[in-house]
């Protein structure tokens, strides 16, 4: 190997070691918490149809769950940076972000599932997934 390229790697390397990974912001938390609003809103919608729509779910928030954490802690963390609730409310907030999620939801999405909506709902939870911030 060439000297030249052997600096450039040893330092490419070290560089991505000392470098702590990019922290979610309280932006992504919060749409990360709306796809999984969205994904079990449309679970439950499409569980009176039959199908394998709550499996799917289950398996899908099973294989999210650390990202799911990671956006709850995110979005209390940054409550109590806000200086508006206490390290103790601050558990609270994510759940309230959810509720609020939940009422736009009902009014905003819930009116548009159909059967149709159902028999893609695989394909719903790819999306969601591939739009998951980390």
């Amino acid at each position: 190997m060439r000297t030249r390229f052997r600096i450039t790697l040893t330092l490419a390397l070290l560089t991505t070691l000392a470098l702590p990974t990019w922290a979610m912001t309280e932006a992504q938390a919060a749409n990360n918490l709306m796809y999984l609003t969205g994904a079990r809103n449309e679970a439950l919608f499409c569980q009176q149809f039959g199908g394998k729509a709550m499996e799917a779910l289950i398996t899908w928030e099973t294989k999210n769950k650390e990202t799911f954490e990671k956006s709850t802690k995110t979005i209390e963390d940054f409550a109590v940076k806000s200086k508006k609730v206490s390290k103790e409310e601050a558990k609270v907030v994510p759940i309230g972000l959810m509720a609020r999620l939940q009422q736009r939801d009902d009014s905003e999405l819930a009116p548009k599932r159909t059967r149709v909506t159902c028999s893609k709902y695989a394909e719903s939870l790819t999306l969601y997934e591939a739009k998951l911030a980390r």
